[in-house]
């Protein structure tokens, strides 16, 4: 005679290892899926009933008294309560502190702290207690807390809240508390007193009177060693130092005045309006540009018309001319065509048509032109 188990209505021995395998379960019994041998009720604890096969699931969490699926649980067993998975979605059962979480002892559950990286937070969600390691509360104007957060990097008693654009500063390494600066990035507490020290892009940090401010003040400039707004050199109205004008006033011309090694970029410069030698006023840049090299001084417009000559330049006499040349300058008219000067009183006059080149004076040629010959008596004569 086969012996069922208490609940079992019929069995028969299976296998080699003669179990009492159960074919039919006493009313109001279902089979265990895992143990088919037993049967047991369908508000058993920690188990599920399967309606589709008549069988009896086991809850996969051991502390869970109800579950409407192997993986969910509807209820948990004594001192445990109900936490959602944050990968799975399905609630399982745990005790006590939970990170991140809050007890909701009505409910029976776990709430999720509605603050990111909060460790620990109170009855209501929206505030935490703690936050998790290497990371502070974050203290708002109204003493709430509204963020767990890190502190910067290179500042690392501040932390700034880029969607709000509030910066805070690290109290007693326990919490994060607004700096109260307006337009201040990053600050410290030293001394009982809260300083700034980055204030937001475009704005500078005045240290005299711990203030962010803008540079909208014509001919000063922010000075970085100082921490203050200094002015500009005379006549200027922005500049990047005392040395280094970028727009003069107007009717003021910028005038560079040293460069580096390699002549290129300004090192030191001034605003003027007067006359300077070698130099004229581009008009378009609001700059003194040099003038040709051909001129010591050239019109106030135009670097190539000179009023005076460079040293060993000379002008043409007779030609109403701008533009000074060279003692050996020639004049390449055409193919077949040239004409040579000479020099006399500091002005080049045209050699005689007779002379390819002349020297002292028009007819003292030193070479012939073509169809021209030097006379035998007389070599600097051509005919």
């Amino acid at each position: 005679m086969t012996l069922c188990h208490q609940n079992c209505q019929s069995c028969s021995l299976s296998g080699t290892d003669q179990i009492n395998y159960c074919n039919k379960c006493k009313q109001g019994f279902y089979p265990l899926q895992t143990n088919l041998f037993q049967c047991i009720q369908k508000d058993t604890l920690n188990y599920l009933f399967d309606s589709v096969n008549f069988q009896m699931l086991k809850c996969n969490d051991n502390f869970c008294s109800k579950c409407d699926s192997v993986f969910n649980c509807l209820e948990c067993q004594n001192n445990y309560y109900k936490i959602k998975d944050s990968v799975t979605g399905y609630f399982k059962c745990a005790t006590g502190t939970q990170p991140g979480y809050f007890l909701d002892i009505n409910s029976k559950s776990y709430v999720l702290c509605n603050t990111a990286f909060c460790n620990d937070c109170n009855q209501d969600v929206k505030s935490c207690e703690y936050c998790i390691n290497g990371y502070y509360k974050v203290i708002d104007q109204n003493n709430i807390v509204n963020a767990c957060a890190k502190p910067d990097i290179l500042y690392t008693t501040s932390y700034y809240d880029v969607k709000n654009k509030i910066g805070y500063y690290l109290d007693n390494q326990t919490s994060f508390r607004t700096c109260n600066i307006i337009n201040c990035k990053y600050c410290k507490f030293f001394d009982n007193n809260i300083t700034c020290i980055l204030c937001l892009d475009q704005y500078f940090l005045i240290k005299s009177i711990n203030k962010c401010d803008l540079n909208n003040n014509i001919g000063k400039f922010y000075d970085f060693s100082s921490q203050s707004f200094l002015a500009c050199s005379e006549n200027c109205n922005y500049c990047s130092s005392q040395d280094l004008c970028s727009i003069c006033k107007n009717g003021y011309f910028i005038y560079n005045e040293t460069f580096d090694s390699l002549g290129l970029i300004p090192l030191k410069n001034s605003c003027k309006n007067n006359s300077i030698n070698g130099y004229f006023k581009n008009s378009l840049l609001n700059i003194y540009e040099k003038c040709d090299s051909s001129c010591s001084q050239c019109a106030e417009y135009d670097g190539k018309k000179c009023i005076k000559c460079n040293l060993n330049y000379y002008k043409i006499k007779d030609e109403r001319t701008e533009f000074c040349y060279l003692e050996n300058y020639f004049n390449q008219k055409s193919q077949l065509m040239t004409q040579y000067y000479y020099l006399d009183n500091d002005l080049l006059n045209p050699c005689d048509k007779s002379c390819l080149r002349c020297t002292e004076n028009s007819n003292k040629c030193i070479d012939c032109s073509i169809n021209f010959y030097k006379l035998e008596d007389n070599k600097n004569i051509c005919i």
